[in-house]
């Protein structure tokens, strides 16, 4: 949120080859986590693909707004000047590029560079797992210190101001947004993954034993904590202390702040952590991998009633409150679709 979380401006940039005249760098870096990504899809997530939408992940298509530099370049030629550092950083055979505008410093450059790259590729795979293959060639990173923002779109993250490249927090937002942005849905879903789920990608690195990063849940960091617990009584109390601050009611239905980024995000965290909480971890995860995967199929925005389905179709039979709740968020009609075949108590992510 505005004080523990950060929040960032979604910008769709679309984009294509580059050739820079700078300095560079080449850093090879081997993924800390030693399981390759699945190519394999749930069996949960083609099936609601085929009951739901009656398409399959077979059909899926290329991301259209995979970001290219000569673009980026024409469009914001300061980032790209003669004294920016070009740092390129090799993983599995794919490739990150930080360009960052610390002239005078270009050990500094690499250090940071190579920090920031190290947490992109600690949560790539475990993105790929819950989601779908990384849907870009490459991952660009432009690092500046002239401006307190950030933005992403698909490949491609600009960080500035006083959080830097190598932020966990700032870099996790962003690159959630490769996956969650304003094309695939409305901003209060896309700001809502992305204030959520690297916490949740960051806590299956703590069960992986791929990371000893705990300072990033303060109380909770001094012993084994339930994940359910620090959603319950911090994140969901991040989103609900901001909208306070703001003014607006946590019951705010959804569809009243499609235009509103802010507001969005705050109200988009507190969706998210409600469904993680009465849905259970498979079955979240599964529903936004659906999401995910029928826009890459369709080439179409998720609607109010398209995320309703899918809602519906993996929440528990006993947690009614709560779709209840989602139908008035979401702004839907009360009715309610039976899917009776899936035994939701039994939902495994991956497998």
């Amino acid at each position: 949120m505005k004080k523990s979380l950060f929040f960032a401006v979604l910008v769709l940039t679309l984009a294509v080859p580059l050739t820079i005249c700078a300095e560079m760098t080449k850093i090879s870096i081997e993924r800390k986590s030693q399981e390759s990504p699945p190519s394999y899809r749930y069996q949960s997530v083609n099936k609601a693909l085929s009951d739901i939408f009656s398409i399959s992940s077979n059909q899926i298509q290329p991301e259209d707004n995979c970001a290219n530099l000569e673009i980026l370049r024409t469009e914001y030629p300061t980032f790209f000047d003669h004294s920016t550092k070009r740092l390129l950083l090799s993983i599995d055979g794919r490739y990150i590029m930080v360009y960052v505008r610390r002239p005078d410093d270009s050990s500094e450059n690499v250090q940071l560079a190579t920090e920031g790259a190290n947490i992109i590729s600690s949560m790539l795979p475990i993105y790929e797992q819950y989601f779908s293959p990384y849907p870009c060639n490459n991952i660009y990173i432009n690092a500046f210190d002239d401006a307190a923002y950030a933005y992403a779109s698909p490949g491609y993250i600009s960080v500035g101001g006083a959080n830097g490249v190598n932020s966990w927090t700032l870099l996790g937002h962003e690159f959630t947004h490769h996956y969650f942005h304003s094309a695939m849905s409305y901003s209060w879903l896309a700001e809502g993954a992305a204030q959520f789920l690297p916490y949740v990608n960051h806590y299956q690195q703590l069960r992986n034993g791929t990371t000893t990063l705990r300072e990033l849940y303060g109380d909770y960091s001094s012993f084994d904590f339930t994940f359910n617990d620090f959603v319950a009584n911090e994140m969901s109390n991040w989103a609900k202390s901001s909208l306070e601050q703001d003014g607006i009611s946590p019951d705010t239905p959804l569809c009243a702040v499609d235009t509103d980024l802010e507001k969005g995000a705050d109200l988009g965290l507190l969706f998210m952590t409600d469904a993680y909480l009465n849905m259970g971890e498979g079955n979240y995860l599964n529903a936004m991998a659906t999401l995910y995967e029928r826009y890459r199929i369709t080439k179409q925005k998720n609607a109010y009633s398209d995320i309703m389905k899918v809602f519906e179709y993996f929440t528990p039979a006993d947690k009614q409150d709560f779709l209840k709740n989602v139908r008035r968020k979401l702004c839907q009609p009360v009715k309610v679709i039976q899917w009776p075949h899936l035994d939701r108590t039994q939902v495994m992510i991956g497998r």
